[in-house]
């Protein structure tokens, strides 16, 4: 729009010019002694107006020359940042993508090459990440620290000392990162609470119960932290609090909140100081109060554990809790394990099977297996002790064997039986009265593995008729072996069957 403006402008400007030229003709005269130059007014005009334009076009070139060098500068630093931005796109992509190696490799010959300082502290802190990734701890400290040279601003001086923190627990030495987070600023807030998370994490791995209490409050307080973890970090800790606070674990106690009470660690510690105190009454209380909101398997545990004189009422508390969950396995091996410790041998062994067709246990298989051998069952007893045992070890199933029984040999007219094979002389062949002789064989190789023992190679052998038909009238009545045995076994039948018709079988 401006340049449309100042083309029009000068337009009119000319026209203006020619029309008032035109109706007032004259001459210009220069006097330039010893010189008279005279012109007319159009020609003047005409040579001022050019005179103009070559003086402009001629500054114009004069300064585009002169900033060259400049715009030489700026388009390498053009072409630099370009270059920077894609290797650090790169780098970037392969540190997501999972290709630490590469990543690496371009983030630091970006770190080598660049001249912004920022962009040096960004290259340094995502390559130290890359080399954590491979395990290379020493390389990651190396250019963490390059970082730390580089970083001139707060802000960056705190991110580089967040991320060696954050870099630091991940190794698993969260003592280091306690370290490393105690020289960044620390203020209750919004502005640090990703500083507020990496102080918790290091506390919480160093078993600090105080303050890992306090700063998961602040956290959950501030919606900074889900609910769940939150109630999981608040639990443990404040558990660990009262069991270390010693004789003044009352106080802690009083200090936390009733939400805070019945989460299930909260609530078992301080039931196990009550009844510590021989105050089983206000441990019971406790535990019920934590059960009301929750039914927790190792709350359901700790309060199935009491004295006979306590069965009876709380076996009443838990009827309630099982008309809301009829169907809760815990509960009711709970209130198994209590009718167990108040001698209520029926009622146990109800509520235990119940357990059992919801959930099958280990431990619930061993109580019923305790209980039936208390009740003299013990086939019952020896069964699901084996059914405990197969639950909690795993015991792979014994397939039962395929292989028929042994044969009664008691019936075999050639059946022998010797205490020591030495003591078996068989008779002289030479002075035999009988054509029956067997023949003893030398070595193992003499046995068909399913046949029987093979004839000699160089011993002949006679039968009678009669022990001929008492050996074949044995052998036919065997049974005929199973066809799960195999493709060898009718092998087997043909070779023996084969066998007994040339010849007896040698024992």
């Amino acid at each position: 729009m401006r340049a449309w403006f100042w083309t029009l402008l000068l337009a009119v400007v000319a026209v203006a010019a020619a029309v008032f030229l035109r109706q007032h003709a004259g001459n210009v005269v220069i006097l330039v002694p010893p010189y008279r130059i005279e012109l007319s007014i159009m020609l003047a005009v005409a040579l001022i107006v050019g005179s103009f334009i070559l003086l402009y076009v001629g500054l114009r070139f004069l300064s585009w020359l002169l900033s060259v060098p400049g715009r030489w500068r700026g388009w390498r630093g053009r072409r630099a940042q370009h270059r920077d931005d894609n290797r650090l796109e790169r780098g970037w992509i392969g540190l997501l993508a999972g290709r630490y190696a590469q990543s690496e490799k371009d983030l630091t010959k970006l770190l080598g090459q660049t001249r912004n300082h920022n962009r040096k502290v960004l290259a340094a802190l995502s390559a130290a990440r890359a080399a954590h990734a491979q395990a290379a701890y020493t390389r990651r400290d190396e250019l963490l620290r390059q970082a730390q040279e580089f970083a001139g601003e707060k802000a960056l001086v705190d991110a580089v000392g967040a991320l060696w923190a954050e870099l630091l627990l991940e190794q698993g030495q969260p003592q280091a990162a306690l370290e490393k987070l105690q020289t960044l600023p620390y203020e209750e807030g919004a502005r640090y609470v990703n500083i507020t998370r990496l102080l918790l994490r290091a506390h919480v791995d160093l078993a600090h119960h105080e303050q890992a209490y306090l700063l998961a409050r602040a956290l959950f307080k501030r919606k900074a932290l889900e609910q769940t973890e939150a109630e999981r970090i608040i639990g443990v800790a404040a558990a660990g609090r009262l069991l270390e606070a010693g004789d003044d674990w009352r106080t802690v106690w009083k200090s936390l909140k009733s939400t805070e009470r019945t989460l299930p660690p909260v609530a078992l510690a301080a039931a196990r100081l009550f009844d510590a105190q021989e105050q089983g009454s206000e441990a019971s209380k406790v535990l019920e109060s934590a059960l009301d909101v929750q039914l927790d398997p190792e709350l359901l545990a700790a309060y199935a554990r009491c004295a006979p004189a306590d069965v009876q009422r709380r076996l009443s508390k838990a009827v309630r809790w099982l008309k809301d969950h009829p169907d809760h396995p815990d509960l009711l091996r709970a209130m198994g394990v209590l009718c167990l410790h108040g001698q209520i041998w029926g009622q146990a062994e109800r509520y235990l099977r119940r357990s059992l067709a919801i959930q099958p246990t280990a431990g619930t298989y061993a109580l019923l297996g305790s209980l039936s051998d208390r009740l003299g069952r013990r086939d019952d007893a020896l069964s699901y002790l084996r059914q405990a045992t197969a639950a909690s070890v795993g015991l792979p199933d014994l397939a039962a064997s395929a292989a028929l029984p042994a044969a009664d040999v008691q019936a075999d007219p050639h059946h022998l039986v010797a205490d020591n094979p030495e003591d078996f002389v068989l008779p002289d062949p030479q002075t035999a009265d009988s054509p029956d002789i067997l023949h003893q064989r030398d070595g193992i190789s003499d046995y068909d593995v399913h046949g029987g023992v093979l004839p000699s190679r160089h011993e002949a052998v006679v039968a009678s008729s009669d022990r001929d038909d008492a050996f074949h009238e044995y052998f036919d009545s065997a049974p005929i072996p199973a066809a799960s045995l195999g493709t060898e076994e009718p092998a087997a039948s043909s070779e023996a069957a084969r066998t007994d018709s040339d010849k007896p079988a040698a024992y």
